[in-house]
């Protein structure tokens, strides 16, 4: 389809090589990457330049990801891994890089501040170069639905991506965000929403992680994460904005929904959705498209 107004009509890459470095938040160790220009229709590729890594490379594709807790994984059939891919992916969405390479000496994508903001600052002082093919959207054309338990997320037709997100949390109650998600309102409006943790849920899942030898919250800090005990939040400072948990969930929203390609077209409704739901409805999208080749 035509591109909306809000977005560029050319697909786009980094003008120049994009660099940043940290611990992750789930292994706790350093990892250095790096955003390399790529030629147009190549979309988004990860590879693993690490020995550990084994060279593993895959592009940045739903299909891709296994199930893992509280973050978006992706393993190549060698057994290489990216790990927490989403808020790179969200900021890649924020700045209309539809082609790049990302190199990683290391399992996963550095966590920074929580937030998908030191990302996007890392990339747009890169630039965007403009590259001579039209960009990919994907427009919904009929209503469809993943539900699980309570949790459910739909998305139906409309003129713009629009998101309304529903969040539920014990002693912070419901809060909820209606709005139009361009690159520029997600760099505006969205982006700086810090990852959090339930300080009731965090031990347990860092205690059980270490038994079962799994990566879980290694690197988590006050310095990079929002830590949550009952209506308070012991974080220096507090909220940036009093539905920050709200807004970072969006965050890994429009990062999970970039596994799907171009961008979306259409009213999402979440309502305590996470991960694992946002790649069902990716599924559910692509099942339906798969259809309709079928049917025609």
């Amino acid at each position: 389809m035509t591109n909306p107004s809000a977005f560029s009509a050319r697909q786009g890459t980094v003008k120049q090589p994009a660099y940043f470095e940290g611990a992750g938040l789930h292994t706790g160790r350093n990892t250095r990457v790096a955003v390399m220009p790529a030629p147009a229709g190549q979309g988004i590729r990860f590879r693993r330049t690490d020995r550990w890594g084994k060279g593993a490379e895959l592009q940045a594709d739903w299909r891709n990801c296994v199930d893992f807790p509280r973050c978006t994984m992706m393993k190549a059939p060698n057994g290489g891994k990216f790990q927490t891919i989403e808020h790179l992916m969200a900021a890649l969405f924020a700045l209309e890089i539809d082609n790049a390479t990302v190199l990683m000496d290391g399992q996963e994508v550095p966590i920074m501040d929580g937030s998908a903001a030191p990302l996007i600052d890392a990339i747009a002082a890169a630039g965007r170069e403009e590259q001579d093919a039209p960009r990919q959207f994907r427009k919904i054309e009929r209503p469809l639905t993943v539900t699980d338990d309570r949790i459910s997320l739909s998305v139906e037709p409309a003129d713009r991506f629009i998101i309304d997100y529903t969040l539920e949390l014990p002693y912070w109650g419901t809060q909820n965000w209606v709005g139009e998600v361009t690159p520029e309102s997600f760099r505006n409006d969205i982006c700086y929403a810090r990852t959090y943790g339930i300080l009731s849920v965090i031990w347990p899942a860092l205690i059980l992680g270490k038994l079962r030898l799994i990566p879980l919250v290694r690197g988590a800090s006050l310095g990079n994460a929002l830590l949550m005990y009952k209506d308070r939040v012991l974080n220096k400072g507090g909220l940036k904005s009093p539905d920050e948990f709200l807004r970072h969930r969006i965050i890994d929203l429009v990062g999970d929904l970039s596994l799907g390609g171009g961008p979306i077209i259409g009213k999402v409704t979440a309502f305590c959705s996470n991960h694992k739901h946002n790649r069902a409805l990716l599924r559910a999208i692509d099942a339906e498209n798969t259809a309709e080749l079928k049917a025609s």
